[in-house]
């Protein structure tokens, strides 16, 4: 067993944190903030241990040795990937002190221990959204949700394991916008309508619903310039190769 293990073994689960508050950033660029403070990258010593932390804020539930060992170093013979992994849980428990927990064959992060995270946050003000009654409560805690989106999933990291969820809540965000957005067309705040339907279609240019629901909208509110403007972002054969007809079909009805 390598030194390092010997010297600082896994918490033991309900072990004291030695932190208040841990503060856990993964929509953008992932950050963690232990009592305000963030961790830099000299904590961390290297990208493989804000990985591994990360990983294991995904899967609460806590993942075997051989599993870690495949999702992040696969491409690695065994024995190079184990003597990482030593290094990588070395670190962490060193980042961030007693966070690291070792029971029934699996690790995962101490139960103890409350992460303050964003995507929970952000995961559970969808809920609320969805589950209200009240529009008023209801956009708000969208607003809440959409807020809280400041970027994509750990938009630094490339890895496989990340890429389903960060699909998973950049389909949730642009719902969320599209959401707020017929919900204010709904109440005659046609200027908020539009305001969302322009941000869900700049965060993705091929959501045709948001371009038919702002086209239609600025038809409403008489900007037909707006709307022509709109429409030539793309051209026939774009709309005729990936679009449907129902699209296509307004912009005749468009004054160029």
């Amino acid at each position: 067993m390598p030194i390092f293990e010997k010297l600082d073994a896994p918490a033991k689960p309900g072990a004291a944190a030695c932190v208040s508050t841990i503060q856990v950033r993964a929509l953008g660029i992932g950050q963690v903030l232990l009592d305000g403070k963030p961790l830099t990258k000299t904590n961390w010593v290297s990208n493989s241990t804000k990985e591994l932390f990360f990983l294991l804020l995904a899967h609460r539930e806590g993942l075997r040795r051989e599993q870690i060992l495949e999702i992040l170093w696969g491409r690695r013979s065994e024995s190079e990937a184990s003597v990482v992994f030593h290094s990588t849980t070395y670190r962490l428990r060193r980042a961030i002190p007693n966070c690291l927990v070792h029971e029934d064959s699996l690790y995962l992060l101490n139960p103890a221990m409350n992460f303050n995270d964003d995507v929970t946050q952000f995961e559970e003000a969808l809920r609320r959204a969805e589950q209200t009654r009240s529009n008023s409560e209801r956009i708000h805690q969208y607003t809440v949700a959409v807020n809280l989106y400041r970027g994509d999933y750990l938009e630094e990291l490339y890895s496989d394991w990340c890429m389903e969820i960060r699909e998973r809540l950049r389909r949730q965000y642009l719902d969320a916008l599209f959401a707020l957005a017929e919900i204010y067309e709904r109440r005659g705040n046609l200027a908020q309508a539009l305001e969302h339907y322009r941000t869900c279609i700049e965060k993705n240019r091929d959501r045709e619903e948001a371009y038919r629901a702002m086209m239609r909208l600025q038809f409403r509110v008489g900007d037909r310039a707006g709307a022509a403007r709109n429409a030539h972002t793309y051209t026939w054969e774009e709309f005729s190769r990936s679009w449907s007809l129902t699209l296509a079909r307004m912009l005749p009805r468009i004054t160029w």
